[in-house]
């Protein structure tokens, strides 16, 4: 009979990437996953790693804070994983806009910009509108920011 300290139910970016760190501090693991590692939401998935704002309730300037911290920290994490295996991970730096087309929105969105974490930089409607021409022309600014990442996930699974 087979024991394990840990069961990790999901096979995925995260269910994987915590058993191999458990396995790496000694644990007897097994990942459990109704299909085959991988083949759910990773697959599917974009890699994305963009900390989402949210500005409602009591959490979510620490949430917030949490997920860019995480940001900064998933660079090395997948440097890590690349030099361990001797391949490389597709890993890229991608930007977006924060966009607003109200004025109440607008202002928010300048008052935010001062304590947001990413260098991020406002641009006028004329700016925006060249940078992503299929935005709509009611757009009164928004916020560039360029240090999200996006990492190919399918990869990512096959290496951890």
């Amino acid at each position: 009979m087979n024991t394990f300290d840990t069961i990790v139910i999901g096979g995925g970016i995260i269910g994987m990437s915590i058993a191999r760190s458990l396995a790496k501090r000694g644990q007897r693991v097994a990942v459990f996953d109704r299909s085959a590692v991988g083949l759910e939401s990773s697959k599917a998935a974009a890699g994305m790693l963009m900390p989402q704002l949210r500005t409602d309730g009591p959490l979510a300037r620490p949430f917030f804070s949490l997920c860019v911290d995480s940001l900064r920290r998933y660079k090395q994490f997948v440097g890590g994983i690349a030099e361990e295996s001797g391949t490389s991970i597709g890993m890229a730096t991608q930007g977006t806009l924060l966009v607003a087309f109200d004025k109440s929105a607008s202002t928010e969105m300048q008052k935010w910009r001062k304590s947001f974490p990413l260098e991020s930089k406002w641009k006028t409607p004329a700016e925006l509108l060249r940078l992503e021409p299929a935005l709509s022309p009611d757009v009164l600014g928004g916020a560039e920011v360029k240090q999200f990442w996006a990492v190919h996930s399918q990869d990512m699974v096959a290496l951890l």
